[in-house]
């Protein structure tokens, strides 16, 4: 008798050793995506930061000037970044992430956050910049 196929017990077998790989391999997933979400933040978070850095060295402060600026919107042409800035950021971060401009408390420094929009890819994501030790946290 010529037998062709797999038994019963090597196919449990397989399947097992799949489901361990699955069990391993989706957090590890998880948190590259999670991580790509957050680096795309700060990337947007550095080009707002040299922007503003450029309007201290021609107005003597940062935007918004001893205040702070919530919930930035770049979804069109009139935002408030491009108006005072004068960069142009991509309009598709809009839809996870709003960011904050805040320089209240010192004229001399800022603090620039992103914080995910809830419903968005980044829902429950946040990080921010520092511009007096140059650093992120999140």
């Amino acid at each position: 008798m010529n037998r062709k196929g797999f038994t019963l017990l090597e196919l449990v077998t397989v399947i097992i050793i799949v489901g361990i790989l699955a069990a391993a391999g989706v957090p590890l997933y998880l948190n590259y995506v999670e991580d790509a979400k957050i680096a795309r933040a700060k990337a947007t978070i550095d080009a707002i930061y040299s922007a503003e850095r450029v309007h201290y060295q021609k107005e003597g402060s940062f935007w918004p000037s001893g205040s702070t600026e919530s919930d930035i919107d770049v979804t069109d042409g009139t935002d408030e970044i491009e108006t005072n800035l004068g960069i142009k950021l991509d309009p598709s971060i809009a839809n996870d992430w709003t960011f904050t401009i805040n320089n209240a408390g010192n004229a001399d420094a800022l603090t620039i956050t992103a914080n995910g929009k809830s419903g968005g890819n980044a829902a429950g994501l946040s990080t921010s910049f520092y511009s007096n030790s140059g650093t992120f946290s999140n």
